[in-house]
């Protein structure tokens, strides 16, 4: 990228309409990464609570599994929340700042934060897809069977 600018091969006019909108991209980051740090603490508050509920009727290993899924998805979300929450104020600072390094940081970020929800979201849909198609067989092969 640096051979296209010192090249002038690309030029971007940065208008106070397009600090208007990064500085709306920005706000918004924050405001969903810190609504993400609230639902983290909630999920963590109802996981512990579950758990106590569980252990009265003594399956503590409902309970542990609870916590383990609930630890896996948390620290996942908390990585996600951070990279997200970094690049909103790297945004921010770079724009109020005039700040280019600050500004590509949270470009970068923003970037990288995009990207992983994307790739998950992908695992994700395979994993729901193979497991709906699973079900279909399992199910076709127990009805077929039940009809016998």
């Amino acid at each position: 990228m640096d051979y296209l600018q010192e090249n002038n091969l690309l030029k971007l006019d940065v208008t106070e309409e397009t600090k208007t909108q990064l500085s709306g991209i920005s706000q918004w980051s924050n405001i969903y990464a810190i609504i993400s740090f609230v639902n983290l603490g909630l999920g963590l508050i109802t996981t512990i609570y579950s758990i106590f509920l569980l252990s009265k009727f003594d399956n503590y290993a409902a309970g542990i599994s609870n916590l383990i899924g609930y630890l896996f998805t948390a620290g996942i979300s908390l990585l996600l929340n951070i990279t997200l929450f970094v690049a909103a104020k790297n945004l921010k600072a770079g724009i109020e700042g005039n700040e280019q390094g600050q500004f590509n940081m949270g470009i970068r970020k923003l970037n990288s934060f995009f990207k992983i929800t994307g790739i998950l979201f992908i695992i994700v849909l395979v994993i729901t897809i193979l497991a709906t198609i699973i079900g279909i067989i399992i199910g076709a092969t127990g009805m077929y069977k039940s009809f016998r």
